[in-house]
């Protein structure tokens, strides 16, 4: 599993990304100040199996509260198959 923590374009929040092997699926956190548990969180995409496929298709998801650039997504693909 990788995870990653980028910021998000309101700088109050932040987002984690990143591959959940168990699952076979990108996964994405949005977080408030604060958050502590998981109905904390504004977001949270990829709870479930192979739910969101590929690393283009999650940046589409988050780009509400982010910009996933071409290096974030390179850096998931890889995550994926490094942990095949």
């Amino acid at each position: 599993m990788s995870r990653h923590l980028l910021p998000c374009n309101d700088p109050e929040l932040v987002l984690w990304v990143g591959w959940d092997t168990g699952l076979q699926t990108f996964f994405a956190q949005v977080e408030p100040p604060g958050a502590a548990r998981p109905d904390d969180l504004l977001a949270w995409f990829g709870t479930m199996p192979e739910e969101v496929r590929a690393a283009a298709d999650l940046a589409r998801l988050v780009s509400r509260w982010a910009v996933l650039d071409r290096q974030v997504v390179a850096t998931l693909e890889s995550d994926r198959s490094s942990e095949r």
